[in-house]
């Protein structure tokens, strides 16, 4: 759902399978100007997540020769649009595509603010109706 959230937003995902790649942290990359890396796994302290960004142009190197590594083994490489792009992820996890996207639809329809509760009453699940819906209208013809 992560992913096919940030699909429907625009975000491009790369999901790489070398295990190496498993420790570094989620980032968004401008070539040349800024990264911003966000975890919300191996944060320390019990906090929820964590991010920060830097311009520091060593920091961007780096940043951007593991973009080029990660290019070149990127499971969902060569899909041109979120519909093949979640249609490979779904393949590359052994998820169903048709009962996915089905499934998702009918969530969606319904909403999930019976099943769900976020702990902030600051909070809604619209995002997640939203994502649900956006993964659902993906029919497995596309």
């Amino acid at each position: 759902m992560a992913i096919a959230l940030m699909e429907r937003v625009g975000i491009r995902v790369r999901v790489i399978p070398k295990p190496e790649y498993s420790e570094v942290d989620g980032v968004a990359l401008v070539p040349g100007q800024q990264a911003v890396a966000a975890n919300w796994v191996r944060v320390p302290g019990g906090a929820l997540w964590a991010a920060g960004s830097t311009s520091a142009r060593g920091d961007l190197r780096t940043y951007a020769a593991a973009f080029a590594d990660a290019q070149g083994n990127d499971v969902l490489s060569g899909a041109a649009d979120s519909a093949s792009r979640l249609r490979a992820l779904s393949g590359y996890l052994g998820l169903d595509w048709d009962w996915l996207a089905s499934r998702c639809r009918s969530l969606g329809e319904c909403g999930v603010a019976g099943l769900v509760r976020p702990r902030s009453r600051l909070l809604t699940v619209n995002a997640l109706d939203e994502t649900l819906l956006f993964l659902g209208k993906l029919t497995s013809d596309q």
